[in-house]
């Protein structure tokens, strides 16, 4: 089997099961949500990636989890990283300890990043949320939710303050996007528009964190990511 036809059936396997043997504050510490994902890797080695990230949906447990798995290219120059957000917390492989900062850190070792690089292939994959409709953007500094916007509204540049500066924030037909940022690469901006329950654009410089949030059947909300 192909490795991209592994990760994509990993959405067609399971139904929201729980996470067999392991117990998820072993595998990730305590506090961390380990049905509630979203890896994202931007990288110029594509086929590196591949098998690294399969190595991870392997040794994280995530193979009864409902997954979705994307990627697709940026064109220009872009700083190729690692991000792993639980929740709502970004996981800090670089300045962590534990099982799950160890592997990230693994992976990142052997794609070489963080480093700038042209024209990258962006992955994403995230657990799913069966059911979900888009109801918020939630918007976080840090760890932090400091913000809750309605999907519906219509906002045109909606200033967001950062740790290092601005993150111009637009909502319009369901979607919302980063017009423009204080960082150097402009990769939130280049990402374009999200709209699905736990899609996010991530300023890293800025720790800001834009989220799309929702509702499910049962009236109760998802969390975002």
């Amino acid at each position: 089997m192909k490795r991209r036809d592994f990760l994509r059936n990993m959405a067609a396997i399971g139904s929201g099961a729980a996470l067999a043997k392991t117990a998820p504050s072993l595998l990730f510490g305590e506090g961390v949500n380990a049905t509630n994902l979203h890896l994202s890797l931007l990288t110029d080695q594509p086929a590196t990636a591949i098998v690294e990230l399969e190595s991870l949906v392997q040794r994280l447990n995530l193979t009864q989890q409902p997954l979705e798995f994307s990627e697709y290219r940026l064109t220009g120059r872009h700083m190729s990283d690692l991000l792993l957000v639980d929740g709502s917390q970004i996981i800090d492989y670089k300045n962590l300890n534990g099982v799950t900062p160890s592997l990230l850190q693994t992976a990142a070792k052997r794609l070489r990043l963080p480093r700038p690089v042209d024209n990258p292939t962006v992955f994403s994959i995230a657990t799913k949320r069966p059911g979900a409709k888009a109801q918020h953007v939630n918007i976080y500094r840090g760890n932090t939710l400091v913000e809750k916007l309605a999907l519906a509204t219509e906002l045109e540049s909606h200033p967001l303050p950062g740790m290092r500066g601005e993150v111009v924030l637009n909502v319009s037909g369901g979607q919302a996007s980063v017009s423009d940022a204080t960082c150097k690469h402009q990769t939130c901006v280049k990402l374009g528009k999200i709209s699905k329950p736990g899609q996010s654009l991530v300023c890293i410089p800025n720790q800001i964190r834009i989220a799309i949030a929702g509702e499910n059947a049962f009236g109760i909300d998802t969390l975002a990511f």
